[in-house]
């Protein structure tokens, strides 16, 4: 639910709002993560860092899907004009 504005934020280059998308981030992606197998199994842990890796790619990747005003059928069939799109609209903002 946080990854359309954290990406939002980011694309805007608001600085105060990036500070807090990186919160949202990090706890979305590792601290949420750690908390859950800390208090379950913390031998877990060990895999927290290729956890990273995948989670960081699926959030920023859901972030700009979700953040598409649009089909996905339009998103799949040009994509280069949707992003296009899109930073205009987040300059326009």
């Amino acid at each position: 639910m946080t990854a359309p504005w954290a990406v939002q934020a980011f694309k805007s280059l608001h600085w105060k709002k990036m500070l807090l998308g990186l919160f949202f981030y990090y706890f979305t992606v590792d601290g949420g993560y750690w908390l859950y197998w800390y208090a379950v199994k913390p031998e877990a842990l060990v895999m927290r860092e290729a956890n990273f890796y995948a989670s960081s790619c699926l959030y920023w990747l859901c972030g700009f899907i979700w953040l598409h005003n649009g089909s996905l059928k339009e998103l799949l069939a040009n994509p280069v004009i949707v992003t296009a799109q899109m930073a205009r609209s987040v300059k326009s903002k």
